[in-house]
């Protein structure tokens, strides 16, 4: 009898491991066949990746302006055009131009000085001329804006604004001595197409046209999640990528995604599905990871729809680069 009932005991255990296998092995099939069903999981996959890195995602959506600048970008010295509209309700008023000390200063064609950080009185006209000066050898974003005070009142209403970038202007090479007998070149007039930071050139028709552009890279406060420029990181510190996507084509986009290879450990992020885009808007995000990859530099790249699955006009401004150092 007792072998009889260890050998009963020895069946039930075999049949319970059977089954036990068979019930994960149709697990496993279920799992299969309910990830062919999801769209992209690679990105679920990149998304748990990034839990575990420590990747973080914050976004804002750049609102439109009445505040308009032609061109967008130049060169330091160079002028532009600032024009703007606002209903004045038939309210009798002066706009006020205003702009944050930093990187870039402002002065009217005639030489007079805007201040930073202080109203500049344009009387009731809606356009004006300036010329922005860099005060550094990198490219910045000036941030202008306009408010409207009306007769009688001292509180200003916020027209808008609009961020003009200010490249620094490069050195001319000395010219090369000519020989007395030889004939002077008179060069004709020469056209600069001054071009964003990025390579991106505002069209403003046809399209949809999704751009992506570095705005600046640093470190993140872990405390606070305030950002702050910087071009390397030390240990323990979580670096940060700004960048803009923008649309400028003549018509809103579809629902996109991007990529960010970040030079981190499980640092291949594939976002989830993001809203359109309207022609001539834009979102900023801020994008954060630690425990950078190597010692140096090193390389980071945002891609607007990686697998090329919406309609867009130009794919060439669909990837943006920039590199951050480590100094652990």
């Amino acid at each position: 009898m007792t072998d009889r009932t260890q050998i009963i005991k020895l069946l039930i255990l075999i049949l319970a491991v059977i089954g036990l296998i068979a019930v994960l092995g149709f697990g496993v099939w279920g799992v299969a066949k309910v990830t062919k069903t999801l769209p992209f999981p690679a990105g679920a996959i990149s998304r748990l990746a990034s839990v575990i890195s420590g990747i973080t995602l914050t976004k804002e959506r750049i609102a439109a302006s009445n505040v308009v600048a032609d061109p967008k970008a130049i060169i330091s010295g160079e002028t532009f055009t600032l024009e703007w509209q606002a209903p004045k309700n038939g309210s009798i008023g002066i706009y006020e131009l205003e702009y944050a000390c930093g990187g870039a200063t402002l002065k009217l064609p005639t030489g007079e000085e805007i201040l930073c950080n202080a109203p500049f009185n344009l009387w009731s006209k809606e356009s004006t001329k300036l010329v922005a000066t860099a005060n550094n050898d990198a490219p910045v974003e000036l941030p202008i804006s306009i408010n409207f005070i009306t007769q009688g009142s001292n509180a200003p209403t916020k027209v808008g604004s609009v961020n003009v970038i200010v490249s620094p202007k490069e050195e001319t090479p000395k010219a090369a001595s000519v020989a007395p007998n030889a004939a002077t070149l008179t060069p004709g007039q020469e056209k600069t197409s001054v071009k964003l930071v990025g390579g991106i050139v505002p069209t403003g028709g046809g399209a949809a046209n999704l751009a992506v552009q570095i705005i600046n890279v640093g470190i993140i406060n872990e405390a606070t999640g305030v950002f702050s420029h910087a071009t390397s990181v030390n240990a323990n510190q979580r670096a940060g990528i700004v960048f803009d996507v923008m649309n400028i084509g003549g018509v809103a986009s579809q629902q996109w995604k991007f990529r960010a290879a970040l030079p981190a450990a499980g640092g291949d992020y594939l976002s989830d599905a993001q809203d359109p885009i309207a022609a001539g808007a834009k979102i900023r995000y801020t994008i954060g990871f630690k425990d950078l990859t190597k010692t140096g530099e090193n390389v980071a790249a945002i891609t607007i729809d990686p697998p090329n699955q919406i309609s867009d006009a130009d794919r060439t401004n669909n990837t943006a680069t920039t590199t951050i150092v480590r100094n652990y």
